[in-house]
């Protein structure tokens, strides 16, 4: 009865998630009989019931800041969290009730901090945490293991203690500045005072001296320990994690926010735990100072091996320690180095320091560049694994991947919302940390500079949906640097070298002003909230509706929805400043077009790219979506050059692969669409510009959907402009793509034929172009190749309408005896050659005939033909 009361409670709160305000109104009274017999003399002993309960009120609490207020005002808080305001009673105590019991409590209590972290978080109970200190320091002071060992009670006892620090590391967020001294308060929420963190400092300072705890330090270290270690093991990092976190949020609070308000510009003084939190992880061998060798290595060493060696939780656990350890010691080094101390006066005064202090006074950091560099060092191995791993969001359609549709926590690869890609997003968090403490040495080693650059682009693949536009943004910050991309620019030319008859050159100036747009526009394409315009704007035919995500609702909640979660960048994400330029309308568009061009440049020159992952598909895409809005960027010197120089690298992979270009299955459905519009634009402003055109042709590929080719050629033709294409021998890609295989789609031969009884090919048989190689190479193989079947039909009907259009069109002469006399090009031919072999001969015979059985009835046009063809063939001969 108990439990099936607690699992109703379960489904009650996933009920509330759906229609939270209806649904609360309706159960005031169950939440009131859940606490008074929460609270009840009769249910004094802790089950499985009271446990649920407090969840259920959790649940409750975070979905809107008002219920929060109403458990508050009617004490339900209290009521349901008693137990954590007993008078404090020993550890002996709590392991004589039994490993049943201490199981039961431990999941009992660790519930009830986290119901008090949702009221923290409101702003709410905070005046009363105090009372809270006394009954939690058994939890949060270091036990006694002998006694949690011989009980069996570890990972009870530490689950506890690491949300009692959990919750304290909220508590701190609620703190003033330190030098304000200043308690900000509200009607409804509170603030924390300063007087309650002494002590709570001095305890949690005993979890990080690990070389004092015998037992910590020889857990921490081994390496190869079995599956009941490894739950231990890492339940303990869980603890440390938590105090570093904490300490990290203390130290934030210490930071002033503007230090220019403070005199001359530093700290007036430093608080005592500063440098004694500093001291402690120094003396406790966390880093290894680089003038300091130890055979044993340092802590970071061992939790870096850890992380790598480890894909659960223990991974995990690892990877959240060096987080925290990263941001203590950061904030440590800048409050010494902003204080206003006598070592900053006069070097000197720390000639009598011990080596302890110095590295202090140094900065722990700057003395411990190796143990850094290493811990950088395995997590861009990892994070680049891990990207490989990953599925590509674009999979999913338009919308994105739903749950409950194999992308959860189910998933392959452990899907986005699951523990292995939360495992990714705090790799990706550590590094932002480390790559703001660590200059790139684009001098001194420019290998590691390179793997630095590729890691932070394939960090912002990896970073996945939640909270996390920080840390992209921190990355675009990194990437998008003067340095960076003149070291892109080294790379580039380094590319080139190989390449007769390129040469690239960029000025300081341009570097500046690339990495000015770029960021501000990857900013605002991937980070920035996408909300309605007040004036509507004109849609244009080829643009995708805009899914808004504003919301007119204030957020007074702590839940997630899956309505408001982002995905991750895709791995085209790269394109955006080219794929999207036609729609932003802003006077620096042109620039961010150049300096796009110029990053795409970069990232295809430099080796292991996560560019080069990309799906040629999208790189073609891009580079037509940058000629939507005009020929401007072509006008440019660099920028015509940098994109003639990505036509050819694209064209070798083409080639190289020999790939099938499905742009309507990767890009979009309706892709046709979009490829009317760009042949609409290139007959309307290209003037038969080579680049534009080879770009066109692409799209004649026969490779690629047939419906996209149709459309492309029907689109040339209706503008008159399948002249405009240039030469098959001029493509970036072989002549191959477009001529093999034999063409098979019956719409292809008839738009070939609309257009040859047109005109529309006349221009393009003088001028050799592309669309005329193609129309006369598969009419050709259609008409006087092996057809059956429905096909029969298909192709008499084609070959009377030529020949009644060569009986009225006496300028259409020659290109039908080209057709009848082609021949199929072999490598030493170009497309289209005609050859007066006696085998041709032969062929061209058997073509006349096949036409006078279909149209017997222009006895007269085929005599006429016939004798043409044969005059042409003896001149060809006697030549």
């Amino acid at each position: 009865m108990v439990d099936q009361f607690g699992v109703g409670n379960l489904r009650i709160a996933n009920q509330f998630a759906v229609s939270q305000q209806q649904l609360f109104c309706n159960c005031e009274r169950l939440v009131q009989t859940v606490v008074n017999r929460f609270a009840s003399n009769e249910q004094m002993e802790i089950n499985s019931c009271k446990i649920k309960s407090v969840m259920l009120m959790k649940v409750l609490a975070r979905l809107d800041k008002k219920i929060c207020l109403q458990f508050k005002n009617e004490g339900i808080l209290q009521k349901v969290t008693w137990h954590l305001y007993r008078y404090p009673f020993s550890l002996e105590k709590w392991l004589r009730s039994g490993k049943e019991a201490c199981k039961l409590s431990s999941a009992l209590l660790a519930e009830q901090l986290r119901l008090c972290k949702v009221f923290i978080r409101y702003g709410y109970c905070i005046s009363e945490t105090s009372m809270l200190f006394t009954s939690l320091c058994i939890w949060l002071s270091v036990p006694s293991f002998d006694n949690l060992i011989s009980n069996d009670t570890m990972n009870e006892y530490y689950a506890i203690t690491r949300e009692a620090y959990l919750f304290l590391d909220v508590l701190v967020g609620r703190l003033p500045n330190y030098y304000s001294r200043v308690e900000e308060k509200t009607d409804e929420e509170e603030s924390c005072s300063w007087s309650f963190f002494g002590s709570v400092i001095d305890l949690a300072l005993e979890w990080i001296q690990v070389k004092n705890i015998p037992y910590l330090s020889k857990l921490l270290i081994c390496q190869n320990t079995d599956d009941e270690k490894k739950s231990e093991l890492n339940s303990v990092l869980w603890v440390i994690s938590s105090v570093l976190n904490m300490f990290s949020s203390v130290l934030k609070a210490v930071t002033p926010d503007d230090m220019s308000s403070l005199p001359n510009c530093r700290l007036p003084w430093l608080p005592e735990f500063v440098p004694k939190m500093g001291l402690k992880i120094i003396k406790n061998g966390y880093l290894r100072p680089d003038d300091n060798f130890s055979e044993n290595g340092s802590l970071v060493e061992h939790l870096c091996r850890l992380r790598t060696k480890n894909k659960t939780e223990l991974g995990l656990s690892s990877i959240c320690c060096l987080l925290g350890l990263v941001q203590v010691v950061d904030s440590i080094d800048k409050l010494i180095r902003d204080a206003n101390l006598d070592i900053h006066k006069a070097p000197s005064f720390c000639d009598s320091f011990s080596w302890e202090d110095k590295v202090l006074a140094n900065g722990i950091i700057k003395s411990s560049v190796h143990d850094v560099r290493f811990v950088l060092n395995c997590l861009m191995k990892l994070i680049v694994s891990e990207c490989q791993c990953k599925r590509p969001v674009e999979i999913f359609g338009r919308g994105g991947p739903a749950p409950g549709v194999g992308v959860g926590w189910g998933a392959s690869g452990g899907g986005y919302w699951s523990l292995e890609n939360f495992l990714c997003q705090q790799d990706a968090r550590l590094l932002v940390y480390l790559f703001e403490i660590i200059e790139i040495p684009f001098d001194e080693d420019p290998s590691e500079a390179m793997q630095m650059v590729n890691c932070a682009l394939t960090a912002c693949l990896v970073v996945g949906p939640g909270d996390n536009s920080p840390v992209i943004d921190k990355l675009l910050k990194f990437i998008f640097r003067a340095p960076v991309l003149k070291y892109l620019d080294s790379g580039i030319r380094k590319f080139l070298s190989f390449r007769e008859g390129h040469s690239l050159n960029y000025e300081e100036d341009e570097y500046e002003s690339f990495a000015t747009v770029l960021e501000t526009h990857f900013r605002n394409r991937w980070l920035s909230v996408k909300k309605r315009k007040v004036k509507s704007m004109k849609k244009e035919t080829h643009a995708l509706e805009t899914i808004y995500e504003d919301s007119s609702e204030e957020l007074l909640s702590l839940r997630v929805e899956w309505a408001h979660q982002r995905l991750p960048l895709p791995d085209h994400w790269f394109f955006s400043s080219i794929s999207t330029s036609h729609s932003d309308k802003a006077l620096n568009s042109l620039e961010v077009a150049k300096g796009g061009l110029f990053f795409l440049m970069g990232l295809e020159a430099i080796p292991n790219s996560p560019v080069k992952s990309v799906s040629v598909v999208w790189k073609l895409h891009a580079m037509s979506v940058i000629l939507i809005s005009g020929m401007e960027i072509l006008g440019d010197e660099k920028s015509r050059d940098v994109y003639g120089i990505l036509q050819n690298v694209y064209g070798e992979i083409v080639n190289d692969k020999n790939l099938t270009l499905q742009f309507e299955k990767e890009i979009h459905e309706s892709y046709a669409t979009f490829v009317e519009t760009f042949v609409d634009q290139f007959a309307a402003e290209s003037y038969g510009d080579s680049l534009f055109g080879q770009q066109v042709a692409i799209y004649l590929r026969r490779s690629v959907d047939a419906s996209v080719r149709v459309a492309a050629w029907n689109a040339l033709s209706n503008a008159r402009a399948l002249e405009l294409l240039p030469r098959l021998d001029e493509c970036f890609t072989k002549a191959e793509g477009f001529l093999e295989p034999i063409e098979d789609n019956e719409r292809i031969w008839e738009a070939y034929v609309k257009s040859w009884i047109s005109g529309a090919l006349d221009k393009a048989v003088n001028r050799g172009s592309v669309t005329f190689s193609l129309a006369l190479h598969h009419l050709s193989s259609f008409l006087f190749g092996n057809v059956s079947g429905d096909m029969l039909s298909l192709r008499n009907k084609l070959a009377k309408l030529l020949l009644r259009d060569y009986s009225r069109k006496h300028q259409h002469e020659g290109m039908m005896m080209k057709l009848v006399c082609y021949v199929k090009p072999k490598t030493s031919f170009e497309p289209g050659s005609e050859v007066g072999s006696d085998e041709h001969l032969l062929e061209v015979e058997k073509r006349l005939q096949l036409f006078k059985e279909i149209c017997d009835w222009h006895g007269s046009e085929m005599e006429k033909l016939e004798s043409c063809v044969r005059r042409e063939m003896n001149v060809r001969l006697s030549v």
